[in-house]
């Protein structure tokens, strides 16, 4: 079973440091993003519904952001 994903326990681990090791340095928004959507992505195995619900955003604009960022493969 999925763990549920929260920001604040995902900024507060030590993965977000593996994510972007150098926290001197300021990353583009959309690439803060992108990290942040593959690894819930990954914590919620690749289910794209059960992503959207964890971060709070509708599967649709989700899926389109996922194909943006090609984290998924469009049909």
């Amino acid at each position: 079973m999925n763990a549920p994903f929260c920001l604040r326990d995902f900024l507060s681990r030590s993965l977000f440091t593996h994510l972007i090791p150098d926290l001197t340095k300021i990353l583009p928004y959309e690439e803060v993003e992108r990290q942040i959507l593959a690894y819930a992505l990954k914590v919620m195995d690749k289910n794209v519904t059960q992503t959207a619900q964890a971060v709070k955003m509708a599967p649709s604009i989700l899926y389109r952001i996922l194909k943006l960022y090609q984290l998924i493969v469009s049909d």
